[in-house]
């Protein structure tokens, strides 16, 4: 028996392995039936298919990175392509993860956010959702990805229904007119400054249908709709609430959700249209067509 004589046979096989991938990819595809031709000839020279394809692993990859960027030279993406080269990817034993197509779901992730900014005027309408959420299904991309995509565009629905007028009711914790319902109330720190003073402190805010209340042991405030006069969000921490008297400074979870619920209240309530906490554009002419 000679020693060595399997490990030698296995390398040969391995490199004669690579001659044949690199020869079928050469003409820029790879498709089924030249995968299953690979498969069947390591079945039949006793070479084991996982070790195969992860021998030409970094072959592999560059392929695919080829066959990517001609995908999206022409900057539009649709879900066909993307399902394909998924197929792909799985055909070559790459995993999900793998550079090349990391950096694909990374431009597919930001055209689809750039999607939702330019139809955030027209997400109040339920259809419209529908559709942007069935596109964001059809790209099939991995699930943490997919699902953060869908809980941003469940997101900025809520926040344009609150733009609309479109506002919650809640059970007040607190005790009020008959008439009046809650919007909002949770816990805040803020600071008010006036003509007269400026002080700081914790509490809760009250949004109602009438006003805005500051509820707290070192002093609050309740202002009516007519009497605010703007609203911005101040950084991912704060609100500011510019009163007829006063400028209110919020600190809140959630603060770009109270600036746009106080503002769709504000253009609900009152004949005031300000301007909204987050970019709003224009709808684009196809709500199904691939992202580009």
């Amino acid at each position: 028996m000679q020693l060595f004589s399997h490990p030698d046979r296995t390398s040969r096989l391995l490199k004669a392995f690579r001659t044949n991938f690199l020869f079928l990819i050469s003409d820029g595809a790879y498709p089924p039936h030249r995968q299953q031709r690979l498969y069947q000839w390591c079945q039949k020279v006793g070479l084991d298919w996982a070790v195969a394809r992860a021998h030409v692993a970094p072959e592999s990859t560059a392929f695919l990175q080829n066959v990517i960027q001609r995908s999206v030279r022409d900057g539009v993406l649709a879900p066909e392509e993307m399902q394909n080269l998924q197929r792909l990817r799985r055909r070559l034993g790459l995993a999900e993860d793998v550079e090349p197509m990391a950096r694909l779901y990374d431009l597919v992730e930001r055209k689809i956010e750039h999607l939702l900014v330019e139809r955030a005027a027209y997400l109040s309408e339920e259809q419209v959702v529908k559709n942007l959420a069935e596109q964001i299904s059809a790209y099939h991309l991995p699930q943490d990805r997919e699902g953060r995509l869908q809980r941003l565009l469940q997101q900025q629905h809520a926040y344009a229904r609150l733009m609309a007028g479109v506002l919650p009711v809640i059970a007040a914790p607190i005790d009020l007119p008959d008439g009046e319902v809650c919007h909002d109330y949770r816990e805040i720190s803020f600071i008010e400054a006036s003509a007269a003073a400026r002080h700081s402190g914790t509490g809760y805010l009250a949004v109602t249908c009438k006003r805005v209340m500051v509820l707290a042991p070192q002093g609050g405030s309740a202002t009516r709709w007519n009497d605010i006069r703007h609203v911005q969000l101040q950084g991912d921490r704060a609100v500011q609430i510019v009163t007829a008297t006063a400028n209110l400074l919020v600190y809140c979870n959630e603060p770009q959700y109270v600036a746009t619920l106080i503002i769709g209240a504000m253009r609900r309530y009152t004949r005031y249209d300000p301007q909204p906490p987050f970019t709003n554009k224009r709808l684009m002419s196809n709500p199904a067509s691939p992202v580009s």
